[in-house]
């Protein structure tokens, strides 16, 4: 795991879900969600280690209107596959 790496994700991820939040209902649930605000707050402080999963992502990704933001989505998939261990 590329805790550098993995932090400047988190970081671009939390500007991504700061300038669409305001634009719409879901993204702005989704900035509010606790298992994703935890794994941003603890990327950003050099907190993990290992490979881990953020439940509920399929609803996230599917059943709402975040991807009309491409650069939030791709924010997102960057962070969550290098969160998942997917990449390096």
């Amino acid at each position: 795991m590329n805790v550098d790496e993995l932090k400047l994700r988190a970081v671009s991820l939390e500007q991504e879900l700061f300038n669409a939040a305001n634009q719409s209902l879901d993204v702005a649930a989704f900035a509010k969600y606790e298992p994703l605000l935890s794994a941003i707050k603890r990327a950003k402080a050099g907190e993990i280690a290992k490979t881990e999963e953020l439940p509920g992502m399929r609803y996230w990704m599917y059943e709402t209107d975040i991807p009309k933001f491409p650069s939030l989505e791709k924010a997102f998939s960057r962070f969550s596959l290098l969160l998942s261990g997917w990449e390096r």
